[in-house]
């Protein structure tokens, strides 16, 4: 039972960081790609 809850928050959390390690790296992408003619 622990380890399930420990998977799903360790999931939960691990999606999280994925997606905002994402949204940084499309921003920065973006940026950069803006300012670089």
């Amino acid at each position: 039972m622990t380890i399930t809850i420990d998977l799903k928050e360790a999931a939960q959390v691990l999606i999280f960081g994925g997606f905002f390690v994402g949204g940084i790296g499309a921003f920065a992408w973006a940026f950069v790609g803006m300012v670089t003619p």
